[in-house]
């Protein structure tokens, strides 16, 4: 099974969930500026630890940027080229989703583009529990093999390692390649193509 974080991986929705960071932030009387560098080094990546970064209720902040990036004008767009990769690593293997991101956001970016036929599960921040922790419990249920989950953060990084699965790490998400690469990923590709002959060679062995 291929695990694909969404935000920064599957989908270009940096600026979305921006403004949905300051909306949420106002919704708590607090005004904060989240500038393209908010995400950088945040461990884990998560709207709940945003939140407890600048003092403010993780939940209630997940829940209104949740409600926020599905009140947005126009869904996210998937990253470009990413559909040739999806649809190859499918004919291989099992795809699926963990993402910090609520489910029904990240099932209408998918569909939009014409890609949620290809992910059998998709797990969401509206699910309980770490990303490790979700992880664990996709890759219980799958048929036995070698397992990678896809990431642009340390924190995806440090649950896959924790899941007990390869870690393969992108680079043109919301954390650097230097940052990703001071945490020895399995792998990091730099284009779609990479990812998948990445995907491929990790999953063969």
């Amino acid at each position: 099974m291929i695990i694909f974080d969404f935000d920064g991986v599957l989908a270009d929705s940096l600026q979305t969930c921006l403004a949905a960071c300051h909306i949420a932030a106002r919704a708590q009387g607090a005004d904060l500026s989240f500038g393209a560098d908010t995400f950088a080094t945040l461990n884990p990546l998560t709207f709940e630890a945003l939140a407890e970064q600048h003092g403010l209720n993780p939940e209630q902040f997940a829940q209104d940027v949740a409600a926020a990036v599905s009140a947005a004008d126009a869904p996210s767009p998937v990253f470009e080229d990413l559909g040739n990769t999806l649809d190859r690593l499918a004919g291989h293997h099992d795809l699926a989703v963990v993402s910090a991101s609520d489910s029904r956001v990240i099932r209408s970016v998918l569909a939009e583009a014409g890609l949620d036929r290809l992910f059998q599960q998709i797990v969401g921040g509206d699910t309980a529990g770490t990303k490790a922790e979700k992880i664990a419990v996709l890759v219980a249920a799958a048929p036995p093999g070698p397992h990678a989950m896809i990431g642009d953060a340390v924190s995806d990084i440090l649950a896959a390692r924790a899941a007990g699965i390869g870690a393969i790490a992108v680079s043109w998400g919301w954390q650097s390649r230097a940052h990703l690469a001071a945490h020895a990923p399995d792998a990091i590709a730099d284009t779609p193509q990479q990812l998948t002959d990445a995907c491929l060679s990790f999953l063969a062995n």
